[in-house]
Formats: C-alpha cells, structure tokens, sequence
C-alpha cells in the first residue's frame, strides 16, 4: 500500500486510533499514555499500521451495528427512495420522478415499475450504477466527502461503544456512562451524514448529461 486514501485515514485510521488509545488509557499507566513522545518516524508507521488493524476490527462491527440500526428506519438513506420516504432526505416527488426517467433515459435501465416496486438488491444494483455515472461525470466530490464522514463516525459510534463496555466490564461507571454519551452524538452524526450522502447521491443524479460517458 504506498499511501492511505481519505477514507482510510477518516474511516478507518482515526476510529483504530481512538480505539487503541482509549484502551490505553484506561489499562495503561501514566508512562505508557504518554508512550508517542519523542517516537520515531519508523515508530509512529507501526502505530498508523496497528491503527489501520484495529480501525478494520472496528469497521467490521460497524457493519453489523450498522444493519441494526438502518432495520429500524426501512433501510439506509438511499434506500428510502423505493420504500417511500424520500421526503426525509429530503426529495420531493416530482425529484423522483424524474430519477425515474433519469434511470430509464440516461442509464438506459429497463424499469418497467415503479421503483417502489423494486427489490432491496435490484435498488442496490441500480444506485452502484448511478454513482458510477456521478463518478465518471466528476460529481462525486461532495459524495464522497459524505461517505468517508458516514465512515468515520460510524467506526467512531463502534470504538466508543466499545470502550464503554469495556469500562462498564472494569467497574468505571461514569467514564462508561459518559462514553456512551460521546457514542450517542456520534450516531446522529452518522444518521445526517448518511442522508447527506443519499440526497447529494441523487440530486447529481439529476443533473447528468443526455448521453452517459
């Protein structure tokens, strides 16, 4: 890997990070805490490596938090165009429409329905390939800002609340208490950005050129 991409860093590095250090600082001494003084360039690309490991170990549970959550709200953000609630990105009906035509005129995708009558996975499918066609027109500037925050803070919500059992486990009560205080503003943050990424997603959408590069 010859560098690490801007989601790896916020979506992946930074949550490993928090992670780490916080385990260090609730089972470490005061010398230990204080271990990244004074280290060596060498010495902080280990702890960037051993952050990138955590932070995929985070993500993973990210994963399944995420599925949790999202099952209480009909499915993620960019979803709630084929389940009826766009109107919470939010996106008005005739904007939906005219995703519609955009499908079937620009993408040149055959949708003989409505896309409320899609399946979860045929809806899948169908917004890879528009933010395909975003990517390739250079619109996903701001997409893509919106994902890689959604990343961060979902690996955020995962290592805090990681860290909050772990104190629980521990007997420190408050410092659980107020972990899973930082982890419930972090999951609102992650929810804003998750309809920030669905909105701006299908807005670009909108503004595609008549023939598809």
């Amino acid at each position: 890997m010859d560098k690490f991409s801007y989601y790896d860093i916020l979506g992946v590095i930074a949550p490993g990070t928090v992670f780490l250090a916080g385990l260090l600082l609730l089972f470490g001494d005061l010398k230990s805490a204080r271990l990244l003084e004074g280290v060596s360039v060498g010495g902080l690309g280990i702890f960037a490596l051993l952050a990138y490991a955590g932070g995929q170990m985070v993500q993973a549970v990210g994963n399944a938090l995420e599925n949790a959550y999202w099952w209480f709200w009909d499915g993620m953000p960019s979803d709630w165009v084929r389940t009826g609630r766009h109107e919470h990105l939010p996106l008005s009906d005739p904007q939906v429409e005219q995703l519609t035509e955009v499908c079937t005129s620009k993408l040149r995708l055959s949708i003989d329905s409505s896309l409320q009558d899609l399946s979860s996975d045929e809806w899948d499918g169908i917004t890879s390939q528009i933010y395909a066609a975003v990517e390739a027109e250079d619109r996903d500037q701001r997409i893509s800002a919106f994902n890689s925050n959604y990343g961060f803070h979902r690996g955020l919500t995962v290592a805090v609340l990681l860290l909050a059992v772990t104190a629980f486990i521990s007997g420190w009560v408050w410092i659980g208490l107020a972990a899973v205080g930082a982890a419930s503003i972090t999951l609102y943050r992650m929810h804003r950005f998750a309809r920030h990424y669905a909105r701006e997603l299908f807005v670009q959408a909108l503004q595609l050129s008549d023939t598809p590069k």
